[in-house]
């Protein structure tokens, strides 16, 4: 299934931030999850200097699930900052 994000939305892939601790890599399940996602898609209204590719925090109050765990629709508006490796 295709997704198109309308007017002021984004289209986000998620991914999980590996947790590692002084090279130790934590399992899941201890502590938070921590997610980011990739950009896919922006809708019409989007004025941004960010690109399809870019990794990007957002605001978990403002997400919509598209499907479990894989892609969610947030304004532009709730894009918080970009993850620069």
């Amino acid at each position: 299934m295709n997704y198109r994000p309308l007017e002021s939305q984004v289209l986000l892939e998620l991914h999980k931030f590996e947790n590692k601790v002084n090279g130790i890599i934590i399992p899941d399940g201890v502590g938070e999850a921590k997610w980011y996602g990739i950009i896919k898609a922006f809708g019409s209204k989007c004025e941004t200097d960010l690109k399809v590719g870019d990794k990007v925090i957002y605001s978990v109050y403002g997400a919509r699930e598209l499907d479990k765990d894989k892609l969610i629709v947030v304004n532009i508006d709730d894009l918080l900052c970009v993850v620069e490796d």
